[in-house]
């Protein structure tokens, strides 16, 4: 501290903006960086203990985001209590702009401060006498502030426009890196919203790069890939089928969407097929089609990509017997009997599992027929499985 405020231009400060983007971009809330970043911006101002937070449009409450040189108590005693009851927010002067640096000694008195809570509760007993402060604030979105201040202790005395100086220059790209952070929870919220839209979906959706390597696969996709269930996930990130016939189909489908995607071949229609499972069990249905990310900036920027949905004629199965006596009005037996029809069971086989006569099982599909306006077996399969149905969630979360 004693070569005195950083000049920017030189090494140090350009190692601090680049820290202070960096924390800005850092996954999660970037504590840890935003540590480091205060511990840099207390260093160029001469200061003793730093804090970073931020509030709503009122002075109701706040967040601290980061602090230097206070302890995790005293921080929370700050964010949960002293907030509200801080000189040097709420004395902020009325009628000032936003991100105009203040100097405490310019409108907190000295004799106002000695006499405060604030002082004789938390600076003075677990901070060691913070007395002053350089503070500087401003919006970081239409309903976020977000607040910079340095203290010092009384014997080291107050901030200089010397120090503020180096603070304010600072503050600068401290504000468009809290901005962008803004934007980053912004957009980490949106996506969060859309990847839990996936998840809820019956049906297992993934994304394929060049090469059929899985970019994104939703909840169902990733269980079906753990269950090795006549698709895995091989080496390397890449879609495996455990015929070599279907695999040369799905590579041949996945290449035509990514062709298509980059306008060398003309487009074509979605390439669908069947994979074969053990067990005798009925066959996966994979759809295969050109994928561009809904935004034309976003899909200027990205590699060409084929999303693939798989049904699972089983588990599509599960549960539509609620659903059509829910909306139809069958019976609870009725539904039994239209969600064993939509999983491909036959009158007889249905009749041999129940032990009842064949003629009581086909009394029953006559009444769903009847209940759901459809007239042959074929096209009551049909509406069954294009009911909307979204992903059963249960105790385990299977």
């Amino acid at each position: 501290m004693g070569e005195g405020p950083m000049e920017f231009g030189d090494a140090a400060a350009a190692a601090l903006i680049r820290s202070i983007y960096d924390a800005a971009m850092a996954p999660g809330d970037g504590g840890s960086s935003w540590q480091q970043v205060l511990a840099s911006v207390q260093e160029a101002g001469e200061g003793d203990a730093s804090l970073l937070q931020v509030r709503g449009r009122t002075l109701d409450q706040t967040s601290v985001i980061a602090a230097g040189n206070i302890d995790p108590v005293s921080a929370k005693l700050y964010q949960d209590y002293y907030y509200s009851r801080d000189l040097w927010v709420t004395r902020y002067p009325k009628g000032r702009d936003m991100g105009g640096a203040t100097l405490s000694q310019d409108f907190v008195h000295e004799d106002e401060m000695r006499n405060s809570e604030i002082y004789n509760d938390l600076l003075l007993p677990h901070l060691g006498g913070l007395f002053y402060n350089f503070g500087v604030a401003d919006h970081v979105s239409p309903t976020e502030v977000v607040l910079l201040g340095v203290q010092r202790k009384h014997g080291r005395g107050a901030f200089d426009r010397r120090s503020a100086a180096s603070l304010e220059a600072v503050w600068k790209h401290l504000l468009h890196a809290m901005r962008l952070r803004s934007g980053m929870g912004l957009l980490r919220a949106d996506l969060d919203i859309a990847l839990g839209a996936l998840d809820a979906l019956e049906a297992a959706v993934l994304v394929l790069k060049e090469g059929g390597v899985i970019a994104l696969a939703n909840l169902p996709a990733r269980r079906l890939l753990d269950r090795q269930d006549g698709i895995r996930s091989a080496p390397g990130g890449r879609i495996a089928l455990r015929q070599q016939a279907e695999q040369s189909r799905l590579d041949a489908m996945v290449g035509r969407a990514l062709a298509a995607q980059l306008g060398t071949i003309a487009a074509s229609p979605d390439g669908i097929m069947l994979v074969s499972r053990d067990g005798g069990r009925a066959p996966l249905s994979l759809l295969v089609a050109p994928f561009k990310p809904g935004r034309r900036e976003a899909a200027e920027r990205q590699p060409p990509m084929a999303l693939v949905l798989v049904s699972d004629p089983d588990r599509r199965a599960v549960g539509l017997g609620e659903l059509a006596a829910q909306l139809y009005g069958l019976t609870p037996a009725e539904g039994a009997m239209a969600e064993a029809l939509a999983a491909g069971h036959s009158p007889e086989e249905i009749a041999e599992r129940r032990a009842v006569r064949i003629s009581t099982v086909r009394t029953q599909i006559q009444s769903i027929l009847s209940k759901t306006g459809t007239t042959r077996q074929m096209e009551l399969m049909r509406l069954l499985l294009t009911l909307p149905q979204g992903r059963r969630y249960s105790p385990d979360g299977d």
